[in-house]
């Protein structure tokens, strides 16, 4: 019964004494071209604003933006690839910071330039097919 009263004491006590919010990515590398980052609040409200810092880890790119308080979840685009750090730093003395890291990792050029002259290539067999048809249908008709 005491195990259980301290275990509830130390759970109540970091809730309060600094992790007021918890941050996490939707994936460790993203191919997709965007990353939704999730605020997961654990402790009281708050009422300030946040901030989110992400910053490339190998260029002297860095992003910063301000969350409102009821905000869970924030989602990004335009990245370059490369390896990220996102922050999460709230305006309270006694809160922690977070942080996630992820990487983006976009597919190569010759990979989507190949698929879309595949597409062509059936566009226009399509179309060939759809003319010699009517071509033929015509002929049929006019014997």
């Amino acid at each position: 019964m005491w195990i259980a009263r301290v275990v509830t004491l130390v759970l109540l006590a970091a809730s309060f004494n600094g992790l007021a919010a918890s941050l996490r990515g939707s994936d460790e590398v993203v191919t997709a071209g965007f990353i939704t980052l999730h605020i997961e609040r654990t402790g009281p409200p708050l009422q300030q604003s946040t901030q989110l810092s992400i910053q490339h880890l190998s260029e002297p790119y860095s992003l910063s933006l301000s969350l409102q308080p009821s905000q869970q979840a924030v989602t990004i685009s335009g990245l370059a690839d490369g390896d990220y750090l996102a922050t999460l730093d709230s305006p309270s003395a006694n809160s922690a910071q977070m942080s996630v890291s992820f990487s983006v990792k976009h597919h190569q050029l010759t990979l989507a330039l190949a698929l879309f002259v595949l597409g062509l290539c059936l566009f226009v067999l399509l179309v060939g097919m759809i003319v010699v048809g009517n071509k033929q249908m015509h002929d049929k008709e006019s014997v």
